[in-house]
């Protein structure tokens, strides 16, 4: 076929110049959309981590600290505790019980907390006035990890779990989580600031 005058075509050079620069022009709109979304599967676990660990560490510590005793009825363990605290300075013991908890059915782990408010003789007063999960993708039941670990005022583990209301001063939470396919455990110490 002939061509009319004054119309030439593209060189076979001129083209692979075009191709490279749509090819370069591709790899870097490759490469940032990829990092937009690592950006953003690094963010929503972060989120996540914060949900399952921070939130529920800061409000054990916070009660923790300040607890001015262990239930001894409650029957402290690893995994299981009671304390008291005057938390608003009204005079009024409340009576906290945290529970790492996992679920028969369908295996999701948990920490609860219930919250009472006791008469002088440290009896509940009323139904519960704070009570529900305060920690989801919890894994320490699971993985065999210990939630509370006890302290005498030595820095000395207490194993006799009988022993824990009289001589504990102070414990290390221990949170196993299980986000995005992962365990990991997070650990904070708190020191009874009342006893």
């Amino acid at each position: 076929m002939r061509r009319a005058q004054g119309e030439e075509g593209y060189s076979l050079s001129e083209m692979l110049v075009v191709v490279s620069l749509i090819g370069v022009v591709i790899a870097a709109a490759y490469m940032f959309l990829n990092a937009v979304n690592v950006s953003q599967a690094s963010s929503s676990r972060e989120a996540a981590l914060s949900r399952a660990v921070t939130r529920p560490l800061l409000t054990m510590e916070k009660l923790f600290v300040q607890n001015s005793a262990i239930d001894p009825l409650s029957s402290p363990s690893p995994y299981h505790v009671t304390i008291l605290t005057d938390t608003n300075g009204d005079d009024v013991l409340e009576q906290h019980t945290f529970d790492a908890v996992r679920d028969p059915h369908t295996g999701d782990g948990y920490v609860d907390l219930t919250t009472y408010l006791t008469d002088a003789s440290g009896a509940r007063v009323g139904a519960a006035r704070q009570s529900g999960h305060i920690a989801a993708d919890n894994a320490n039941i699971r993985d065999s990890v210990k939630l509370f670990r006890y302290y005498d005022e030595d820095g000395v583990e207490i194993t006799d779990m009988g022993a824990v209301s009289p001589r504990a001063r102070s414990i290390v939470l221990q949170m196993r989580v299980t986000v995005d396919g992962r365990s990991e455990t997070h650990v904070d110490a708190v020191a009874f600031r009342n006893r």
